[in-house]
């Protein structure tokens, strides 16, 4: 089924129960009002003919007077005619709709009317009585259509709010049958997003979002190739320039050393930055491996290992480094051991390359502080990281720091932030493969030194907690 057929059928699923609700209590309010009308008629009627009779019965009795005293035979015409009045409007009474109780004063009343004269006084007595009848049944009429109304409303309410009910549940049906689909392919976009091309969306209908599912797969499975033939691309590369990089890099270490024969102070300049930029080139492609290695198998030996002495045994194999740039490279454990289940090899690089980017941002005579502790997961400050101790490393500088729109994209591939003074930025995108291979996280914040401050988490083993 399409959308627009989905969505026009939803329509008028949702619209059918409160029309449906709407029109039957409007034909209760109707049959209410036909019925108060039709007995309200009735009443006012009986009452109009039951004056009648009274008053006709009182000018018979005048004019029966009259004409027993002057015998005037113009009385007899009169009482004649009103006789025949009351008569009809007798028999017009008996026709109506009537309460019982009037029908019974009704039905005294012809009795009485129709005995001989002296039965004027029942008659009179018989139409009081039904005119006091015919206000005893509007009264009670009065009070059956007011419980009827409300009986009507109750009603009514009921049955707006059960198709308001029955609408509601058909707007959610095909709501959630929209919002699905829909959040299937925004999960599947936030993962490939982070370089997740195994995610595939399971189709749920046929429609058009059924089809932006498939395209959508379709999509993930070109990325995820052309993710695979690029990294093979870069680690072919990579592994063919290392033999010739090697080469160059021993011929420039032979000149130096002056084994061919003797090189004056100009060549030795030379050689130097051909030897420098042989070097970089040979760390970019050593990194380049790397992370291609690191993203085709993201699997790593696990043992449990304990960081302590692997964070100390990188800093001491640094610190040359950072005494030849005036650097002083700040050592504070706040634990003895921090056991996790890792691999060793892989954390300390997590920690040469993090310290190597503090060495390349600290300004001359700067310090770099190194840490090591243990915390919960609600010290690290970042959304979503499980609750479960970390062992944390932190590594502090003096520079420029980090700001704060870059701080997510510097751990991307070739990031690198606006203070970037060399490097192809590689190294934070390693860590960051690495630490989440660990089930761990990487991030950046601002340093109590003034300058940025970058973490790598670490789940704590379990049997050493």
């Amino acid at each position: 089924m399409k959308v627009g057929t989905k969505l026009a059928l939803g329509a008028a699923l949702a619209v059918l129960p409160m029309t449906g609700g709407l029109a039957y209590a409007v034909s209760q309010v109707r049959a209410l009002s036909v019925a108060n009308v039709r007995t309200v008629e009735s009443q006012q009627r009986a009452a109009q003919l039951a004056l009648r009779v009274l008053r006709g019965i009182e000018l018979a009795g005048e004019y029966d007077r009259k004409l027993q005293v002057t015998h005037d035979g113009g009385y007899r015409d009169k009482l004649d005619e009103v006789r025949s009045s009351v008569t009809a409007s007798i028999h017009e009474l008996s026709a109506l709709s009537l309460s019982p109780a009037e029908e019974a004063a009704t039905d005294a009343l012809t009795v009485a009317w129709a005995a001989p004269s002296d039965g004027t006084e029942d008659a009179r007595r018989a139409a009081s009585r039904l005119l006091e009848e015919n206000r005893v049944a509007l009264e009670a009429h009065a009070g059956w259509a007011e419980e009827e109304s409300r009986k009507t409303q109750r009603l009514a309410l009921a049955v707006a709010l059960a198709a308001l009910a029955a609408s509601a549940l058909v707007i959610v049906f095909l709501v959630r049958s929209l919002q699905q689909p829909l959040r299937q392919l925004t999960r599947g976009t936030r993962a490939v997003a982070k370089g997740d091309f195994e995610f595939r969306a399971v189709p749920m209908a046929r429609d058009e979002l059924g089809e932006v599912t498939e395209a959508f797969n379709h999509m993930v499975d070109s990325l995820g190739a052309l993710e695979r033939v690029k990294a093979e691309l870069i680690s072919r590369v990579s592994h063919e320039l290392r033999t010739p990089l090697v080469a160059m890099v021993e011929t420039n270490r032979l000149l130096l050393d002056e084994i061919p024969g003797p090189i004056n102070a100009r060549q030795r300049r030379i050689l130097e930055l051909h030897a420098g930029a042989a070097e970089r080139l040979t760390v970019m492609i050593r990194d380049l491996l790397d992370l291609s290695a690191l993203e085709a198998n993201p699997s790593l030996e696990r043992e449990l290992v304990d960081l302590v002495p692997l964070t100390r045994e990188v800093v001491d194999q640094l610190a040359p480094l950072a005494n030849e740039q005036s650097l002083h490279l700040d050592v504070g454990f706040s634990v003895d051991s921090a056991i996790v289940r890792g691999d060793a090899r892989r954390y300390q690089q997590v920690v040469q390359n993090l310290v190597d980017n503090a060495l390349k941002h600290s300004p001359p005579r700067g310090v770099i502080h190194v840490g090591l502790a243990v915390m919960g997961a609600d010290a690290l400050a970042t959304p979503g990281v499980p609750d479960k101790p970390f062992a944390v490393l932190r590594v502090d500088d003096e520079g420029p720091g980090v700001a704060n729109e870059e701080r997510q994209r510097i751990f991307e591939k070739f990031a690198q932030g606006a203070q970037a003074r060399r490097g192809v930025g590689l190294g934070l995108a390693i860590c960051r493969q690495i630490a989440t291979a660990h089930g761990g996280l990487v991030g950046v914040t601002d340093s109590s030194l003034g300058g940025a401050s970058f973490f790598a988490a670490f789940p704590v083993a379990r049997e050493e907690r």
